[in-house]
C-alpha cells in the first residue's frame, strides 16, 4: 500500500495522479518571484507539506487541489517564509481571478443556457419572466454575482456557496432584499424623493392614492431584490373612502383595478427599467437622459452580426404622442415609433438588414430579430496582438525589481524546458523593439533564462499597467479587460502557457 495519497481532484472535478514535484515547483516559483530562489529549500518545504498531507488524509482519500494549496500556505508561514507565502497566495488569487474572468467571457454558453432554458438560474427568482430583458438580466447577473462573491463576502462564505454547502439567493442584485415601507409617509408627502425625476404631491382621492402605491412598488421592485410591502394598508386608506363618499361597488372596482395593476409583470421582466428608456453602457444600464455624446454604448453590427461597444455620435429626443407599433414574438417585445428602422435577419442568408418598421410588419414570412451576437462581443481593438501577448507573459512570468530607486522588469523562461515559449517572448521583444540583457539562472534542475529590460523598455511596458512607480504587473490592467472576445481569448491562451 502507498504511504501517501496517489490521487487529487482538480477544480473541474477530474481525478488526476498526485505529483509531489508540482509542489516543489510551486514553492520554488513563489520564492523566485520575490528574489530568493532555493531549490533545496523548496524540496524541504515540499516534504513538510507531504507530512501534513499524510496526517490529514488517508492514503486512499482524494483531496481537492485547494486543500493541498492551503497546506502549502500553512507550511510557508510556519517556516517564516513570509515573502514567499505572499507570492504564493498572490499566485493563487490571480489564477482564481483569471478563472473567473474566463467564465465571464464565455458568453456563448451563457446565452445558450438561457435561450434553451437549461440554466437553473432562469427560475431562481419568480419575479423574473423568460423575456428579452430577462435575458439581459441573466447575462449581467453573472458579473454582479461575481462581485458579491469576490469583493463583499468572505472567502469561507464564497467557498461554501460555490461548493454547494448552501445557496445565496439573488446574487444578481447588488441591492437590499425584502423591504417594508411607511405608507403614511407616502400619503403625507406624495410620490417624490429622487431629484430630477417625475414627482407628485400627496394624493387627495382614493384612486389617486392607489395609483401612487402602484408607481411606488413599480419603482422599488427595481431597487430591491426581494418583496416590497406596506403595513396598515386598510387603516390608512379608509379615510379616503369616507372623504370621496364611495359606495361598496366603487371601492370594490377600484381595488380590483389596483390588484390587477400591482400584479402585472412588466414586459421587461423587470429588475431593470424599461428597455425603451435604458441603454447598455460599459458602466451598466443607464436611462436615455443619462447618456451623452461620446459615451460608450452597446451596438449591433449588422455586417458582422456581433455586439460592439462604440461611442455615441449624435442624440435626438422629443416628446411624441401618436401611433406606435408593437413588434412582439416569444422572446422580444418592442414598442416602436413610425418609420423607425428595425434590424432583422435577411431571408436565406447569414446577414442582417435595417428596414422601416412599416416594411418589416408588411412581410408575409416570419422574420428574425437578433437578440445576441453568437458569443462574440466587440471591444477595444487598439492593442496589437503582440502587445496583448507581451502583457500576458509579463503577468504570468514577470517580476519587478524596485531597488535603488529604479524599476526594472524581468521575464523568466527556460530555453531548454520551454523552447517555443522562450522563442515567442524573444520574438515579441524584437517586434516591439524592447531592449534587454539576458542571463542564465539555475532553475528546477535546469537553467532558466532571465530577460531583464532596460529603463526605457520597462517604462514602456509599465505604461499599460498604470503609473510606473505604482504599477502592479500581477494585476490584469484595464486595457486587457476592455478587449473584444478575440483579444481576450488571445490573452488567456498566452497567459496559461506561463
Amino acid at each position: 500500500m502507498p504511504e501517501t495519497i496517489t490521487k487529487i481532484m482538480k477544480r473541474s472535478g477530474e481525478i488526476v495522479d498526485f505529483d509531489q514535484q508540482k509542489i516543489v515547483q510551486a514553492v520554488y516559483k513563489a520564492a523566485e518571484a520575490v528574489g530568493t530562489p532555493n531549490l533545496e529549500l523548496a524540496k524541504s518545504l515540499a516534504e513538510q507539506v507531504i507530512t501534513k498531507i499524510n496526517l490529514k488524509f488517508h492514503v486512499r482519500s482524494i483531496p481537492a487541489v485547494e486543500e493541498l494549496q492551503d497546506i502549502v500556505e500553512e507550511v510557508l508561514i510556519e517556516n517564516k517564509e513570509i515573502k514567499t507565502a505572499k507570492a504564493y497566495i498572490l499566485y493563487r488569487d490571480q489564477h482564481a481571478r483569471l478563472r473567473s474572468m474566463k467564465s465571464l467571457i464565455n458568453s456563448n454558453e451563457l446565452m445558450e443556457g438561457y435561450l434553451r432554458k437549461t440554466d437553473w438560474r432562469i427560475k431562481e427568482n419568480a419575479n423574473m419572466s423568460y423575456s428579452l430583458q430577462g435575458l439581459n438580466n441573466h447575462v449581467t447577473s453573472v458579473i454582479s454575482a461575481n462581485y458579491w462573491l469576490n469583493e463583499i463576502y468572505d472567502a469561507d462564505i464564497r467557498n461554501a456557496h460555490q461548493e454547494g454547502d448552501f445557496h445565496i439567493h439573488d446574487l444578481q442584485m447588488l441591492a437590499t432584499y425584502c423591504a417594508g415601507w411607511d405608507l403614511k409617509d407616502l400619503l403625507m408627502r406624495g410620490f417624490r424623493g429622487a431629484p430630477g425625476k417625475v414627482e407628485s404631491g400627496p394624493a387627495k382621492h382614493f384612486r389617486s392614492a392607489l395609483g401612487q402605491i402602484i408607481n411606488f412598488f413599480y419603482t422599488t421592485q427595481g431597487e430591491c431584490a426581494g418583496a416590497q410591502a406596506f403595513a396598515n394598508f386598510d387603516t390608512y386608506l379608509a379615510p379616503f373612502i369616507r372623504y370621496d363618499k364611495l359606495e361598496y361597488d366603487e371601492v370594490r372596482q377600484a381595488m380590483q383595478e389596483f390588484l390587477f395593476n400591482i400584479n402585472v409583470p412588466t414586459r421587461t421582466g423587470f429588475q431593470c427599467l424599461s428597455a425603451d428608456t435604458e441603454i447598455l453602457t460599459q458602466n451598466g444600464w443607464q436611462k436615455h437622459n443619462q447618456v451623452k455624446v461620446g459615451d460608450i454604448i452597446a451596438t449591433f453590427n449588422i455586417e458582422h452580426g456581433q455586439l460592439e461597444y462604440l461611442p455615441v455620435q449624435h442624440m435626438f429626443a422629443k416628446q411624441y404622442k401618436g401611433l406606435m407599433y408593437n413588434l412582439k414574438n416569444r422572446i422580444s417585445d418592442q414598442l416602436i415609433s413610425p418609420e423607425h428602422r428595425v434590424v432583422r435577419k435577411r431571408f436565406g442568408s447569414e446577414g442582417y438588414i435595417l428596414e422601416p418598421i412599416e416594411k418589416v410588419l408588411a412581410l408575409n414570412s416570419p422574420f428574425i430579430v437578433p437578440i445576441g451576437s453568437h458569443g462574440y462581443v466587440g471591444g477595444d481593438q487598439s492593442l496589437s496582438e503582440t502587445v496583448i501577448k507581451l502583457l500576458a507573459w509579463v503577468i504570468a512570468e514577470g517580476t519587478m525589481d524596485r531597488s535603488n530607486g529604479s524599476s526594472r522588469l524581468s521575464i523568466y523562461q527556460s530555453a531548454v524546458a520551454s523552447p517555443n515559449n522562450y522563442q515567442e517572448i524573444k520574438d515579441i521583444c524584437s517586434e516591439l523593439k524592447l531592449k534587454y540583457t539576458e542571463r542564465l539562472q539555475q532553475g528546477l534542475g535546469q537553467e532558466c533564462n532571465v530577460l531583464r529590460f532596460d529603463a526605457v523598455s520597462t517604462r514602456k511596458i509599465l505604461s499599460y499597467f498604470g503609473p510606473a512607480k505604482t504599477a502592479q504587473i500581477k494585476q490584469i490592467p484595464a486595457v486587457i479587460l476592455a478587449l473584444d472576445t478575440e483579444g481576450a481569448r488571445l490573452f488567456l491562451e498566452t497567459y496559461i502557457k506561463g
